[in-house]
């Protein structure tokens, strides 16, 4: 009972340290999906395969990346447009409500500018 505790720190590297991925629904399904490709790119015929192939496909990456990249500008206009259209709706279908309020409306024509 009479010990004194000593404090300390500790430094521990980031290296050091092991994380546990934590994954959804999605990523099992995935990997579930992948695993039998795995199996193929491990054996020697599999790896010879994909060096041969390498090439051919990081041509057809090259060409695919234009349209990757005008479509995720298409998506990204679409989610503007759209919620500019919501705004839209929005401040239509108040206005249209406050109009058809009478209250509202003899206020508007009893302020206006010109006599009727």
């Amino acid at each position: 009972e009479g010990k004194k505790r000593k404090r300390g720190t500790v430094r521990i590297h980031r290296n050091t340290i092991f994380v546990i991925e934590r994954t959804n629904l999605l990523d099992t399904a995935v990997d579930l999906s992948l695993k039998p490709t795995d199996m193929v790119m491990s054996t020697a015929i599999g790896r010879n395969v994909s060096h041969a192939a390498q090439p051919y496909v990081e041509a057809a990456g090259d060409l695919l990346a234009p349209v990757l990249l005008s479509s995720r500008l298409l998506l990204e206009a679409s989610k503007v447009g759209g919620g500019a259209l919501a705004v839209g709706l929005k401040t239509a279908v108040v206005s249209v409500v406050e109009s058809s309020d009478p209250e509202k409306r003899r206020k508007a024509k009893r302020s206006s500018f010109y006599d009727d």
